[in-house]
């Protein structure tokens, strides 16, 4: 293998080229190394030379894609290809979603509060979790009461930080160094699992099956999938708004119609974690999802990025909920500027749904989570029908307004033939019908002192809860 060590404004990178191909591009945080382990050996071949000056050009910003001949290590399969190996079922965080692929008969798919029922159930039975790189979040852990309180952890992270949460024994190290290592190590090793993962998995396969078909009926037995207090706003919605669409069924047709390579690319509200949970990558490292902050108005600047970062060969699909666009949506003017193609998945739901449902299941009255006319008792009147695609269109957008999957369907495929500028689908969704939980639970501040009996009932909840958290 040859080595050559190229200074960029991001700090030193270390070019590795085996059998004609660039095979590794790592970052050198400290620099070129005074020995370079066997059996490499420093020297600049013609392709190091062109590896070379294609970075430069892309760091001065001349270049937009690589024309290298790669065979690169370690890919993002490999953390599939160890599970197979060792026969340990694995989950998904949000920042892991993509990194292989969903159909692996051992990816058992989103974990934690967000998560589904196949990892969820699988992860509140294990004994030893081995966390590869994740950062064990609020979300993940389900506020520390997913895992048992027995369980043990051992994390690999390049940040030591990271790597000692969860009382685990840390292993300070890149994913891609460590896993082979341990492969080694667990050598003949079978984990004790005989169907439970097979069975876990079709079970989730089933439901995600259930959720891309629920519709819609004005008939008094329809009940939406958050059954709260508030769950006749559904009806009253498609009555005002003259919409139909459930919002699983909406996201799992757009699903099935991207083309493989197709990023996907959300932030905030309820559709994060609808997609954590049924969202099926159209391929490795297609799925971009920014939830550490939830940052509302991410979802139109980000797509944007990616857009930027991958070119025209693949499309970019932003999934955003009308609360996040009409927070932050600037950044579809510089789209148009620039003629870039990016489609913009508008979730209309009237507001700001994941927040009404947690006001209400947590013992409140909806309070200035929907979008609704003023009436005398307060902001309790006819849904607002906002045309967002009128918006879009006023900016140079290609917009379609969509109530219907029919219409869903036709707007999808015509945007398909769009060049050079956003497009913005409209989509009414009814509120209620984002997924509900699944074997899991969110720490949320509850009243102690209450004349509302919901409000005690929601505080009792989060008190036999808290006895089954892990202690520290």
């Amino acid at each position: 293998m040859n080595v050559w060590y190229v200074n960029s404004i991001l700090g030193t990178f270390r070019l590795e080229e085996e059998n004609d191909a660039i095979c590794g591009l790592t970052l050198c945080p400290d620099g070129v190394p005074e020995l370079e382990p066997l059996p490499r050996k420093v020297c600049e071949t013609p392709l190091l030379q062109e590896a070379e000056e294609q970075l430069n050009e892309y760091f001065a910003g001349a270049r937009r894609e690589f024309d290298l001949p790669l065979a690169p290590k370690g890919t993002p399969f490999q953390k599939a290809v160890w599970a197979e190996m060792c026969r340990i079922p694995y989950g998904e965080t949000q920042a892991g979603k993509s990194a292989t692929d969903w159909l692996h008969p051992l990816n058992l798919g989103g974990v934690g509060t967000t998560g589904c029922s196949a990892a969820n159930e699988i992860a509140r039975k294990a004994d030893l979790v081995i966390g590869v790189g994740t950062r064990y979040t609020d979300f993940t852990t389900a506020s520390k009461w997913l895992f048992k309180d027995t369980c043990k952890f051992v994390n690999i992270n390049v940040s030591e930080f990271q790597s000692l949460k969860m009382e685990a024994v840390p292993v300070v190290a890149d994913a891609k160094e460590a896993l082979p290592r341990l492969e080694k190590l667990l050598e003949g090793y079978q984990p004790a699992y005989k169907d439970e993962v097979k069975v876990a998995k079709e079970k989730w396969i089933d439901e995600l099956n259930r959720l891309d078909h629920i519709t819609f009926s004005d008939k008094k037995s329809w009940k939406p999938e958050i059954n709260d207090a508030n769950a006749d706003s559904a009806k009253r919605f498609a009555q005002d708004v003259n919409a139909q669409l459930t919002q699983t069924s909406a996201l799992g047709a757009i699903n099935a119609m991207m083309s493989e390579g197709d990023v996907a690319i959300g932030a905030a509200g309820s559709l994060p974690g609808d997609m954590q949970r049924m969202w099926r990558p159209t391929g490795v490292d297609t799925y971009n999802m920014e939830y550490g902050y939830s940052t509302m108005g991410y979802e139109v600047a980000g797509a944007l990025g990616v857009k930027l970062a991958i070119g025209d060969k693949h499309e970019v699909y932003s999934f955003c909920g009308d609360g996040s666009f009409n927070m932050l949506h600037g950044e579809l003017i510089t789209a148009c500027q620039e003629h870039k193609k990016i489609n913009i998945c508008l979730f209309d739901n009237a507001s700001f749904g994941c927040i009404n449902n947690l006001q209400v299941g947590h013992g409140n009255v909806t309070l200035c989570t929907e979008l609704r006319y003023r009436n005398k008792d307060g902001l309790f009147g006819n849904f607002m029908n906002i045309d967002y695609a009128k918006v879009a269109e006023a900016y140079g957008c290609k917009s379609y307004t969509v109530r219907t999957m029919e219409e869903l369907v036709a707007a999808f495929e015509d945007a398909k033939k769009v060049k050079n500028i956003p497009v913005l689908f409209d989509i009414k969704v009814l509120p209620k019908t984002m997924t509900d939980g699944y074997s899991s639970w969110w720490r949320v501040g509850d009243t102690e002192v209450s004349e509302r009996k919901e409000n005690l009932a929601a505080y009792a909840d989060l008190q036999a809860h808290l006895k089954e958290v892990r202690k520290y």
